[in-house]
């Protein structure tokens, strides 16, 4: 959209962005002031990007038999819905 929109609709779709961004802060700024120390100790342990918290090791994975089972489900379902795309909606994605 960047590359080939107009002006005013970069500007109308952006704004959803910004604001999932700026409200994102702001949600948490209230948390923590609302919730005190438990929010704080909450948001040492997490991060906002997925898996950031991981990688950086303030946090653990943890796969159960139940959490892989919704994990492969899932890329089942996106896979179906990749191949089958073309079909549901009349633009294929590849």
């Amino acid at each position: 959209m960047a590359a080939n929109g107009f002006l005013g609709d970069v500007f109308f779709f952006g704004q959803f962005a910004v604001l999932g961004f700026i409200g994102a802060f702001h949600q948490d700024a209230r948390f923590a002031r609302d919730r005190g120390e438990r929010f704080r100790q909450f948001m040492a342990t997490t991060s906002v990007l997925p898996f950031a918290a991981i990688l950086q090791g303030r946090s653990r994975l943890a796969v159960d038999r139940r959490t892989l089972a919704m994990f492969l489900f899932a890329l089942a379902v996106f896979g179906a819905l990749i191949a089958t795309h073309g079909r549901l909606f009349g633009v294929a994605v590849f």
